[in-house]
Parts: C-alpha cells; sequence; structure tokens
C-alpha cells in the first residue's frame, strides 16, 4: 500500500491502498535541502503558513486567512463580510462584497464594483465599470469613474467631483419627487436643461423662481 523510493531522478512517497496517508504531529516544517529555509509549516490548533524565499506570505488565522504582501486575483472577488484594506488596492475584474468595504489606500477596479453594505474609501478610486454601493458612499480623494454609478444611500465627496474633463463631457441627471421632474445637464447641447414644472429657485426664502408651466414661462 505504501512505497517509499527514487525512481533514479525523483524521491517518491506513492500511497495506493486503502485509506488516506496520515502524518500526525503537533508541528511540521518543509525545509529547503540545507535546511536554513522553511516553504511550508503547520502548528496543531494553530496556523499553517506558506513560505516565499523564506519569508510568510500566506497564513491561515482563527478568523480566517491572512496575506502578507500583494494578492494578485485574475477572477472575481466575492467577500461575504466586511472588506479592509490598509494600503491601496487594484482589481482587474468584478468585485462584489456584501458587507462593509474600508480602503485605506488607492482603489483601482477594471471590472465592475457591487458593495451591499456601506463603502468608504479614504484615496483616489478608479473604476472602469458600474460602481454599485447598498450603503452609504464616501470617497476622500479624486473620483474616476468610466461606466454606471448606482448609490442606494448617501454620497459624501471630500474632494472635487468631476464628470469628463475639458471638450469631453457626460450627461448627469438628477431626479425630483414627482414624475417627470428632474434636472439634467446635457452635455452635447452644452445646456442645463429644467422640464415642465421643475423650477429653479433661488434665494433663502424662496424669494426667486424660475419655470416653465407647460404654457408659460414664470
Amino acid at each position: 500500500d505504501l512505497q517509499i523510493y527514487h525512481d533514479g531522478s525523483n524521491s517518491r512517497i506513492t500511497d495506493s491502498g486503502t485509506g488516506s496517508l496520515i502524518m500526525a504531529t503537533s508541528e511540521f516544517q518543509f525545509q529547503n535541502p540545507a535546511g536554513d529555509e522553511v516553504i511550508m509549516g503547520g502548528t496543531a490548533d494553530g496556523e499553517v503558513k506558506l513560505f516565499y524565499d523564506n519569508t510568510v506570505r500566506l497564513k491561515s488565522t482563527s478568523a480566517g486567512v491572512s496575506v502578507n504582501g500583494t494578492l494578485d486575483v485574475s477572477g472575481n472577488v466575492s467577500v461575504g463580510g466586511t472588506f479592509f484594506a490598509a494600503g491601496g488596492i487594484i482589481f482587474e475584474d468584478d468585485v462584489s462584497v456584501s458587507g462593509a468595504v474600508n480602503i485605506a489606500g488607492n482603489t483601482s477596479v477594471g471590472g465592475t464594483f457591487l458593495a451591499t453594505g456601506k463603502a468608504e474609501f479614504e484615496d483616489d478610486v478608479s473604476v472602469s465599470g458600474a460602481l454599485i454601493v447598498g450603503g452609504t458612499t464616501t470617497i476622500v480623494g479624486a473620483t474616476h469613474l468610466q461606466s454606471t454609478v448606482s448609490i442606494g444611500g448617501n454620497t459624501q465627496l471630500s474632494g472635487t467631483l468631476t464628470v469628463g474633463v475639458d471638450d469631453t463631457g457626460y450627461d448627469a441627471k438628477f431626479f425630483g419627487a414627482t414624475s417627470g421632474r428632474y434636472m439634467l445637464w446635457d452635455e452635447s447641447a452644452d445646456s442645463l436643461v429644467f422640464p415642465d414644472n421643475a423650477a429653479l429657485i433661488m434665494g433663502t426664502g424662496s424669494d426667486l423662481k424660475i419655470f416653465h408651466n407647460g404654457s408659460n414661462s414664470q
């Protein structure tokens, strides 16, 4: 059932019998041939570690997994709880988070960013796909969004919000509580558009009100 041998090129341990290959120990290490670098290690009732050049890069913890360094994910990212990053982060594909998101560094997302909870970005944000946030969104730095933005809660920007660049703009539309009432910046017409009965009101006491009621301008 169990064979340990050298085939002339490689050392082999082959278990082809009934049951599992079990190694029972309170602590283990896989080391390099010189015995001066650890490749992988683990402790009973404790952490398991993966090393790169004798540096721990990934280890299990009582709460989950800890990554030391850059995490490169080529596919989708799905997080069931709170997502917190102390530094910058780059996603080359879609991101889905069902809990809160807090990112202290720059954020770059190559696909769609979806958060059903609140999202806090403490630095610049760049999203090439849709940005969809179900709760409050706080962005401290510059924001560059190339597609649809859907936010179910409040949005607070501590920096400048820029839509488009000089000579290349985009429409911006703000809806009211009544059907058909909105304010539209029409980039193709270089105009701020108010439909019938949507008013421009100025003054603390609504001193000046300008609108068109469908028949007359008032």
